[in-house]
Order: C-alpha cells, then sequence, then structure tokens
C-alpha cells in the first residue's frame, strides 16, 4: 500500500500548497510487489503535478490509481492550460517521466490541448511488476 499512501499524501500536500484542489482516487487496493516499480510511478505523478503547478496554472489536479490482472494504471489530469504538441518534447520533465517509465517497461502517454488541460496517462503491465 505504499504507492497508495504515497500518492494520498502527494495530494494532500499539494492541496496544502493552495493553488489547485487536488484529488486522488484508488478505488480497490492496487499490490505492487516492485519496490522499485512503485517508487518509479509516484516520481512520474510528482513529476506530472510538478509540471502542472509550475506551467499550466490549474484549478483541478486529479490522481488515479487502478489495477486488474493485466496491468496498474496511474492517471494525472489537470484542467489548466495544457500547452502544443512541439513543446511537449522540449521540457526535461517530460523526459524525465518518459525516463522513469522505460525504467520500468511502463508506456507513458502524455496528451494536451492549449486551454483544456493535459493528461498523463502510465500504464505498467503485470508481468513487469
Amino acid at each position: 500500500h505504499g504507492l497508495r499512501s504515497a500518492l494520498e499524501e502527494l495530494a494532500e500536500h499539494t492541496e496544502d500548497l493552495g493553488e489547485a484542489a487536488c484529488h486522488f482516487r484508488c478505488d480497490k487496493p492496487v499490490p505492487i510487489e516492485n519496490t522499485q516499480t512503485a517508487t518509479q510511478m509516484f516520481r512520474i505523478a510528482q513529476e506530472a503535478v510538478t509540471n502542472a503547478l509550475r506551467h499550466a496554472r490549474p484549478r483541478l489536479i486529479e490522481l488515479d490509481l487502478a489495477a486488474d490482472e493485466e496491468g496498474i494504471w496511474l492517471t494525472i489530469r489537470d484542467d489548466g492550460q495544457g500547452f502544443r504538441k512541439s513543446s511537449q518534447s522540449d521540457g526535461n520533465g517530460f523526459r524525465i517521466m518518459r525516463h522513469r517509465a522505460g525504467l520500468i517497461r511502463a508506456s507513458l502517454e502524455v496528451t494536451s490541448q492549449p486551454g483544456r488541460g493535459t493528461l498523463v496517462h502510465c500504464q505498467v503491465p503485470r508481468r513487469n511488476d
């Protein structure tokens, strides 16, 4: 339950900053056997939240964690100002998230639309945990 607890604390800390509301949802327990997987997923969430607060001026950030027999999913979405696709590859935050996802053989998808927010979706196949 370490990842779940860490994400709950991240949401609480982010909300305490007063810059945006931050909600965490995890409907069912998400057992993760590999500590490296849990750590990298937390760091991806942390980077996505930091990027949102620094660059997007969101009112709301949502963190979702879920799993089934096939994989573990972490989704971070914000309602901030978003960005153009061309600027995505330029930022250190995106390179860091991609690198962390690669360490745990996860897929990472970042989508955004100017004025409509950003979605970061990380998926780890269960066989990689």
